[in-house]
C-alpha cells in the first residue's frame, strides 16, 4: 500500500466495509482487523483534525452497513414514521460514531509522540467501548467470536480484554507496515526499532496459544459432570393460539425432562401475589383480561420456565409492571421467581421522560415497567441453579455476573424478540450475548421467541440451534457441576 493511496480519502471506504463484513458475515473476524488496521495507517499518516475526521466518516459508512436493520426496526416499533426513523438512525450513527473520531485523533497525536506511544489507542478504544452511552453494547470483540482461541480470553477480561487483543493486533500491523511507506512526518521521533513490536505480537500469540489450551481444558472439564435434559420451545407469544401451540410442542417431547423452557412474555399478566395456578377462578381473580394461560401447562411432568409480566395491588390494568420469569413446578405452583433489572431505554423507558413526556407516545411506549433488584438463581432439584436473564439482559456482562456470585451453575435467557422481523438482527444479538457463557464457564441456553434459540457451551460455541422464524423445539442432556 504507498504512500499515495495512504493520503487518499476515499480509501477509507475499505477499512469501513471490512469491519461491516464482519459483522454480517461468520468467520470474518480476520477483516476486522485489516479494516482497523488501515484506518490506524491513515490516520498516524495525517494531522489530528484530518484523522478525526476520516474516523467519523469511517464510523459512519461501518456503521451504515453493519446495522443497517436500525430505521426499519425504529419505524416498525415506534410512531415516528418513515421520516423520523431516518432521522433517528442518522443521530444513531453519528453518536456511535464520535468513538471513531477520537480514536483515530488520538492515534494521530500518539504517533507524533513515538512509535510505541500508538499503541496506548489500544486502551483509549476499549475504554470509549465501556464508558461511552449506548443502547446496546456493541464490541469489535464481538467480531471474534467464530475463533475458540481468541474467545477464551472472556474468562480473564470478559469482552474488554478480547477488543484490546483485537485492537492491538491491528495497531501491530499498522505500524509494522510503515517501514513498507514513507508516510512518518520529519518531525517525529525516530522510531525505536522493531523489538517493542515484537515484544506485543509475542504477546498476542501467548494469548492465542493460552486460548486455544483453555478450550480444550474446558471441555475435559465436562465430562463426568452429571446432567439434566431441557427442553426450549420456539414460539412467538404475540401470535394467537400461541400458548396452545406451547403446549402441544413442549408435550411433542416422549422422553422425561427436568426443564421446558418457554420465552420471555408467554403467559399472562398476573398479581404479583399469585402463588399458584391451581385454582382457575382464582387466578382469574389475579390476571388481567384477557389472559389464555389461566393454567399454563397442565400436563406439566417436571418444571416449567416461562415469561410473565406481574403487577403490585392496585396496578392492575394500568401498572407499573415486572417482566418477570416463574418457575412452575408440575403441581402448577409458582416456586420461584425473578424479574428483570435492566430497562431497555426507549424500547421500555423513557430517558429524560419527566422533561419531555410527549417522547413516550412517540416511541410508542405503552407499559410502564420498574426493575426488578433480585440475582439469587431458581433453584431445580437436583442442585439445578438458574440463573435468569430477561430479554436483552443476556448483553450486559454485569447480570450474568451476577447471578453466579448468588450460587447460579447455568444460565438461561428468556426472549421475546418479535418486534424484529431482520434475521440479521437476532443474530447480532446473539454474538452481542455469547460471550456469557464464557466468562462464567457455564451452558448458556436461550429461549426466543422468534430466533435465535440456541444452547451455548463454556467455551461459547454454538452447539445446538434452531432456524429462525419457525415454531419448534430443542432438546439436550446439558452437563452441570451442582457441588
Amino acid at each position: 500500500m504507498t504512500g499515495s493511496m495512504i493520503l487518499s480519502p476515499w480509501l477509507i471506504l475499505v477499512p469501513a466495509l471490512l469491519m461491516s463484513v464482519a459483522w454480517l458475515m461468520p468467520d470474518s473476524g480476520v477483516l476486522s482487523t485489516l479494516g482497523w488496521a488501515i484506518l490506524v495507517r491513515m490516520a498516524i499518516a495525517r494531522t489530528v483534525r484530518p484523522a478525526a475526521r476520516l474516523g467519523l466518516i469511517c464510523g459512519l459508512i461501518h456503521l451504515l452497513f453493519a446495522f443497517h436493520w436500525v430505521p426499519r426496526t425504529i419505524y416498525e416499533t415506534t410512531n415516528l414514521g418513515i421520516v423520523g426513523s431516518f432521522a433517528g438512525f442518522l443521530l444513531f450513527l453519528v453518536w456511535e460514531s464520535i468513538p471513531f473520531a477520537a480514536f483515530a485523533g488520538s492515534a494521530s497525536i500518539l504517533w507524533r509522540i513515538g512509535r510505541v506511544w500508538v499503541f496506548v489507542v489500544v486502551p483509549i478504544w476499549v475504554a470509549m467501548e465501556t464508558l461511552w452511552p449506548r443502547v446496546f453494547p456493541w464490541s469489535i470483540a464481538h467480531t471474534y467470536l467464530d475463533d475458540p482461541p481468541v474467545v477464551q480470553l472472556a474468562e480473564l477480561g470478559g469482552t474488554p480484554l478480547i477488543a484490546a487483543w483485537a485492537m492491538a493486533g491491528s495497531v501491530l500491523l499498522a505500524s509494522w507496515s510503515t517501514g513498507m511507506t514513507a508516510v512518518r512526518p520529519a518531525s517525529a521521533i525516530a522510531p525505536p526499532g522493531q523489538l517493542p513490536l515484537a515484544i506485543v505480537g509475542v504477546i498476542l500469540v501467548g494469548c492465542f496459544i493460552w486460548g486455544e489450551r483453555r478450550a480444550d481444558q474446558v471441555a475435559q472439564l465436562q465430562c463426568g459432570s452429571s446432567l439434566f435434559r431441557v427442553a426450549i420451545v420456539q414460539v412467538d407469544p404475540t401470535k394467537v393460539g400461541a400458548v396452545e401451540r406451547l403446549r402441544e410442542l413442549s408435550d411433542s417431547i416422549r422422553d422425561p425432562v427436568d426443564l421446558y423452557v418457554w420465552p420471555e412474555s408467554s403467559l399472562g399478566i398476573y398479581h404479583s401475589a399469585l402463588a399458584d395456578f391451581r385454582d382457575e377462578q382464582r387466578t382469574t381473580e389475579l390476571s388481567e383480561a384477557p389472559n389464555p394461560a389461566l393454567v399454563p401447562y397442565a400436563n406439566n411432568r417436571a418444571h416449567l420456565l416461562a415469561g410473565a409480566k406481574t403487577y403490585d395491588e392496585g396496578g392492575r390494568d394500568r401498572g407499573p409492571y415486572r417482566n418477570c420469569a416463574f418457575l412452575i413446578d408440575a403441581d402448577n405452583r409458582i416456586v420461584a421467581r425473578t424479574s428483570k433489572r435492566t430497562l431497555m431505554p426507549i424500547g421500555e423507558y423513557v430517558p429524560m421522560e419527566p422533561l419531555l413526556p410527549w417522547i413516550r407516545e412517540w416511541l410508542a411506549v405503552d407499559m410502564d415497567l420498574v426493575r426488578g433488584n433480585d440475582f439469587a438463581p431458581l433453584i431445580l432439584p437436583g442442585g439445578i441453579n438458574i440463573g435468569v436473564t430477561v430479554c436483552y439482559e443476556d448483553t450486559d456482562p454485569s447480570i450474568a455476573a451476577a447471578n453466579f456470585r448468588c450460587g447460579a451453575n447455568v444460565l438461561v435467557g428468556l426472549i421475546n424478540a418479535s418486534a424484529f422481523s431482520s434475521e440479521i438482527t437476532l443474530e447480532q444479538h446473539l454474538r452481542l450475548a455469547r460471550l456469557r457463557a464464557v466468562e462464567n464457564r457455564t451452558w448458556f441456553l436461550r429461549c426466543s421467541s422468534t430466533g435465535i434459540t440456541c444452547i451455548i457451551d463454556p467455551a461459547g460455541r454454538v452447539v445446538q440451534r434452531l432456524p429462525c422464524g419457525v415454531e419448534g423445539v430443542l432438546v439436550a442432556n446439558i452437563p452441570c457441576t451442582t457441588d
